[in-house]
């Protein structure tokens, strides 16, 4: 690795925060946690690792871009700059020597979750959580840790992970101690690319967690389908016929019908499972206007939707459609629409796209009691809405960010016993506030009573002067009047409670 500059003294993220990251797109990807996070640890400390010059000396990650090679990177976070090949980010990827897109976009590669995932996505199978394989045996020693990551990396140093190895499994072993993972925010959202796209959709991640919704990549989605995207037209709506379904079904298809069947898996409780990130057979034989004959495969991404459709055709729309499932419905074909610069046009139904050529026609319904006009009215509603381009709450729904606000901002009455009314006097954020005022009030009555110095001159100066003028009591009228009439009787209650004080140690 060639750094060129630091941009700043200390890297973005720590240590700890990279791999709380780690563990966390391990469980999301179902793969066994430790293994996993520290294989992406031996990963990072290798290629963009530098020992600090302060104590305690640790090897630090950081984000670099390479604005010789590769200069949109430089638009997205970044700590440092390097000239190393056409390589960014914390796994140092890159495209291919013709543009191809080997690890995603230079988004991605610059994205630390993004190039995490896809590093893990291409660990072997054996790292999945529920395959009944114990994976720890890759990391029982230095050199098959090494193999593993050089099998994902393909380096020209192939042998230079292996001396991380102890100092990964003893961060993520100080990080598991520490307490539950929380990952920060990354420093900035970032604005995702959008125009018309030729080849595999790498972005689909991105773009729907970016419009709210709740994305599990699972394992190997980005090396499944059946070869390379064309230039994408829209999306190609379907139901899988059964509440039950599952992604895997998706994936590995059927015995008539080998998988993948989709590019995405939506369940009924509205969470998003990408499938397959190329050419998947869902299309069959169909046309439509600007799209073609028979090609829908090739340029159109597939959505499987668990539900059975309402059982036969014919059904009121959304009749067998949880809220949370179609609105998720809605937000995935805006997303898709707006980053290839469609509009809600370009979204169609199988039912739609198969009845296009009456000769070929294979008498599909998908996707069920769905009313496809009102449908693409909610999508292009969704598209002219400013996409969400980061921070937790991208993945709440409308309702449950309305519930928040309500409990943060919303007045509400106080509980104490002796409050006079049911009257709502304040605020979730105001309640803390008094409960810190009050505290702190409490703490400094008992210490002016014992004559703690700082507690009698601020005391008394309040009981002299009034409140600080700069204090939010000096806001409140009352609460001013409240605090300097307190102070005043403490002035002259303190004689008698030391009075009394003395006389029971005597």
């Amino acid at each position: 690795m060639s750094f060129t500059r630091f941009l700043q003294d200390d890297p973005l993220r720590t240590r700890a925060d990279y791999m709380r990251l780690f563990i966390e797109v391990a469980n999301e990807l179902g793969l066994e946690e430790k293994p996993a996070a520290v294989l992406a640890g031996m990963c990072t400390l290798q290629e963009v690792g530098v020992k600090d010059n302060d104590p305690p000396f640790e090897r630090r990650i950081w984000l670099p871009a390479n604005p010789t090679r590769e200069p949109t990177s430089v638009n997205y976070p970044h700590d440092s700059e390097s000239d190393d090949g056409r390589s960014v980010g914390i796994c140092q990827q890159q495209r291919g020597p013709n543009g191809e897109l080997w690890w995603g976009t230079v988004a991605d590669e610059m994205n630390p979750r993004t190039a995490i995932r896809n590093f893990m996505s291409r660990l072997p199978k054996e790292f999945h959580a529920n395959d009944g394989i114990d994976a720890g045996h890759f990391i029982a020693a230095a050199k098959s840790a090494n193999d593993v990551v050089q099998g994902v990396q393909r380096s020209g140093v192939p042998e230079a992970y292996a001396q991380w190895w102890g100092d990964a499994i003893r961060l993520y072993n100080e990080v598991k101690a520490g307490g539950p993972v929380t990952v920060p925010p990354p420093p900035d959202a970032i604005e995702y690319e959008h125009g018309p796209w030729t080849g595999d959709p790498v972005w689909l991640a991105d773009v729907l967690r970016a419009e709210g919704l709740t994305v599990i990549e699972t394992p190997g989605w980005l090396e499944s389908g059946h070869g390379d995207m064309g230039s994408l037209w829209g999306v190609l709506n379907h139901h899988t016929g059964s509440n039950g379904s599952t992604w895997q079904s998706i994936r590995y298809g059927r015995s008539d019908l080998a998988g993948p069947l989709a590019n995405i898996h939506l369940r009924r409780d509205g969470v998003v499972e990408l499938v397959a990130v190329g050419v998947c057979w869902h299309g069959g034989t169909g046309y439509w206007p600007g799209l073609g004959r028979h090609n829908a495969n090739q340029r159109m991404i597939g959505i499987e939707c668990q539900n059975d459709g309402g059982g036969s055709p014919g059904k009121p729309h959304r009749s067998s459609w949880p809220d949370v499932q179609y609105d998720a419905l809605v937000k995935v074909n805006a997303a898709i629409n707006r980053r290839i610069d469609v509009d809600a046009s370009h979204s169609l139904s199988h039912k739609e796209y198969d009845q296009g050529d009456p000769p070929t026609a294979e008498g599909k319904w998908d996707p069920g009691a769905i009313d496809m006009d009102i449908l693409r009215a909610d999508i292009q509603a969704q598209i002219n809405r400013k996409p969400r381009t980061g921070g937790f709450l991208m993945a709440l729904t409308d309702k449950q960010q309305q519930e928040l606000y309500d409990e943060i901002m919303k007045r509400g009455p106080s509980r104490a016993a002796l409050a006079e009314d049911g009257k709502d006097i304040e605020t979730m954020l105001g309640f803390i506030y008094n409960i810190d005022g009050n505290v702190w009030d409490g703490r400094n009555t008992l210490a002016y009573l014992l004559d703690v110095p700082y507690a009698v001159e601020h005391v008394e100066r309040v009981a002299r002067e009034g409140v600080a003028p700069d204090s939010y009591a000096a806001t409140n009228p009352f609460v001013a009047e409240f605090g300097q009439d307190m102070c005043k009787a403490l002035v002259a209650f303190k004689p008698k409670f030391q009075a009394v004080f003395k006389m029971g140690a005597a």
